[in-house]
């Protein structure tokens, strides 16, 4: 059985936004990001995992439910 991570999208979002990572290159390790992104579907911890490295951000900040600002 797959485990879901719930998260907050427009924390996902931010993060995605203020990486200098395209969109298209995400996409090529998370398959489903876009539908993560509009929070269709809630990723694994693996994508979640996947995520963080790709965005070079610790995974722990994609479980927030707000942004940190630094």
């Amino acid at each position: 059985m797959v485990k879901r991570v719930s998260i907050n999208t427009k924390v996902l979002n931010a993060y995605i936004n203020e990486s200098s990572v395209p969109l298209s290159a995400i996409q090529k390790k998370v398959e489903k990001i876009e539908n993560i992104m509009r929070g269709e579907v809630q990723p694994t911890f693996n994508q979640l995992v996947t995520i963080a490295k790709t965005i070079h951000v610790p995974a722990g900040l994609l479980v927030l439910n707000k942004k940190i600002y630094s």
